[in-house]
């Protein structure tokens, strides 16, 4: 049975179930939600126009939606067993329709919860929106619900892709999202930017925690403009009868207008997805925790075309497990990554110099683990083409990896060592001061900058080329130098 909290238009002695034919609903304008079938039964589309016409004629489902749309603040719809809502048209405002389908439209402060579910029956429609046209909706909770949506052609469709999520917030305030599972949906759980007509359009201090999806198609999580939120606690599985899903377990993007700005985004697992975390335009100062197992990046920090909208300043914990990158960073700046990596196929690290733009790929800093496997045969440990930046490393290759550190930046800072590598460091940037130890099977430490200052403890052979480099420390092999550089403080 379906059953209700207090609902607008309602004292306490009618609140009744949404079965009882004595209900008497207000006449106010609201979001019209409309639905063609409900628990299989289907309908004419013209039996289900309108909240405006309620009547006892109307299927559960309507009179569930229309309920949802008239609850009051802190009012509670309760769903207890499996809806299948199938809308020709899902909702529809008394002055304009809306061009993103849902099944469920939430305009107001509403609890909806399970522990039943809803499934859409139709592609390319969303399960449950929250959004009201004239002002940021604030105060909806939805949990302990289980949204599915069918297969879709959404996939591919440049532009379209954000339209759809099973659960949408646009533009909203202190909403929540909590304990939802997606079953099989191609996208999950969106907190986005709102219409135009919201003075302020981000979407701020939402919450959504201990949700969970399995066979996702595209994308768990994304947070579109929003701000000053927490997102704690998520499971996502992508892809389907053996892929990855095709894009993100989690997206964080904005505009100039919304930035993604100031979120806790912690302590998710993210599964077969082409990239674990990705890090677009105007993702800034948010502070991400998460596992990453078989995506074929761990995370990913997209190249920009405007300085305003590099990614930066964000804190990241990364672990990534399997997959071809751990994590590969193409442009930010001042980002600040810890990462624990494994089991790679190309390169535990990849930072791009970020087409060697000013301000562009600059001051980012990496610490932590990366740990080869047979996999990693000829692979890179970390690759650094980024300058201004700051290295505190241990880089194990398992006497696989071609290199462990190939940085071509210049003034690098920090810390790195390697072992288990053909080729242990290989320094081509300048002005760098680095501490190094390493030990190789072939050169251990390859200086070709200028102007670079190392403290070395080597096992293997050294060659230093370029000019004006210095090496001091110990080293247990040859040593092959060029006039101009100093290695006098080596033993």
């Amino acid at each position: 049975m379906i059953s209700t909290g207090r609902l607008a238009g309602f004292s306490a002695a009618e609140d009744v179930s949404l079965c009882d034919h004595r209900m008497n609903y207000d006449r106010r304008e609201v979001l019209i939600l409309t639905a063609q079938a409900a628990a299989g039964l289907t309908l004419p589309s013209s039996h289900v126009s309108s909240a405006k016409a309620a009547d006892d004629s109307q299927p559960d489902t309507t009179r569930l939606l229309e309920a949802i749309a008239r609850a009051t603040p802190g009012g509670r719809v309760k769903i207890d067993g499996r809806k299948i809502i199938s809308a020709g048209r899902s909702f529809i405002d008394v002055r304009r329709s809306d061009p993103h389908p849902a099944a469920i439209t939430l305009q107001g402060p509403v609890t909806l919860e399970g522990p039943g579910s809803i499934e859409v029956s139709q592609p390319d429609k969303s399960v449950i929106q929250v959004l009201n046209a004239r002002s940021p909706v604030e105060g909806v909770v939805v949990r302990d619900l289980t949204l599915k949506q069918p297969p879709s052609s959404i996939v591919g469709r440049s532009g379209l892709t954000d339209d759809y999520f099973a659960l949408r917030f646009w533009g909203t305030r202190n909403c929540t999202a909590q304990n939802v599972t997606f079953d099989q949906c191609e996208l999950a759980l969106t907190f986005q930017f709102g219409p135009a007509t919201y003075p302020n359009r981000a979407s701020v201090a939402n919450r959504s925690f201990g949700c969970r999806g399995d066979s996702i198609r595209f994308m768990g999580l994304q947070l579109f403009g929003e701000q000053q939120g927490s997102h704690v606690g998520h499971i996502f599985r992508g892809g389907r009868a053996g892929d990855r899903a095709a894009a993100h377990g989690i997206r964080l993007t904005g505009y100039d207008f919304a930035p993604c700005v100031g979120n806790e985004v912690s302590d998710h697992t993210l599964s077969r997805f082409l990239t674990g975390l990705s890090l677009q335009s105007y993702s800034q100062e948010n502070t991400v925790v998460l596992t990453a197992h078989d995506c074929q990046q761990g995370a990913q920090v997209l190249r920009q075309a405007n300085i305003d909208a590099v990614p930066m300043r964000n804190k990241v914990d990364l672990t990534a497990i399997g997959g071809e990158y751990g994590l590969y960073d193409d442009g930010g700046s001042h980002n600040a990554f810890t990462v624990d990596i494994s089991d790679f196929a190309s390169h535990g690290i990849y930072a791009s110099d970020g087409g060697r733009r000013l301000g562009f790929a600059r001051g980012n800093s990496y610490r932590g683990r990366i740990r080869a496997s047979d996999r990693g045969r000829n692979a890179r440990g970390a690759q650094i083409h980024s300058s201004d930046t700051h290295l505190d490393l241990d880089i194990d290759g398992a006497h696989q990896l071609a290199f462990g550190l190939l940085a071509t930046g210049d003034h690098l800072t920090g810390r790195v060592r390697v072992t288990g590598c053909r080729t242990g460091v290989h320094l081509g940037g300048s002005d760098g001061k680095l501490t190094l130890q390493a030990s190789a099977s072939g050169s251990a430490l390859v200086v070709h900058g200028n102007g670079n200052v190392i403290d070395c403890g080597i096992v293997g052979d050294v060659i230093v080329a370029g000019r004006r480099n210095v090496l001091r420390g110990r080293v247990d092999g040859d040593v092959s130098v060029t006039e101009g550089n100093d290695v006098s403080g080596l033993s």
